[in-house]
């Protein structure tokens, strides 16, 4: 299970392998995460303090028949309908031991994903 925080813990996203939740406490709203972009099989949540981002790393999308891929999601903490796909890679792989980090430096962001 993956849980993860803004700074004063109002807003906040908990995930397992098949489900995935937004909340936020102080406008009262939830959103499934899983059911809106169709994703299944999380393989990691991070939470960006300094843009106030969530990244949301999943193995399958789609709803009747998901595919096998490579999906990466960044979602807002502050406006959650301001969110893209980063990657959408489909290919027949089960991804394990995922991590995702967020480096900084002389105004540089990288977000680095991996997995096995």
């Amino acid at each position: 299970a993956f849980f993860q925080t803004n700074e004063d813990q109002t807003v906040f996203m908990i995930g397992s392998d098949m489900d995935c939740v937004y909340v936020n406490i102080k406008t009262k709203l939830e959103i499934d995460v899983d059911r809106k972009f169709h994703i299944s099989v999380i393989k990691q949540l991070v939470y960006d303090p300094e843009d106030q981002i969530f990244f949301i790393l999943a193995n399958k999308l789609g709803d009747f028949s998901p595919k096998l891929g490579f999906y990466v999601i960044k979602m807002s903490a502050v406006d959650p309908e301001d969110y893209s796909f980063m990657i959408k890679w489909k290919n027949k792989l089960d991804i394990g031991d995922a991590n995702i980090h967020i480096l900084r430096k002389d105004n540089l962001k990288e977000v680095i994903i991996s997995f096995k």
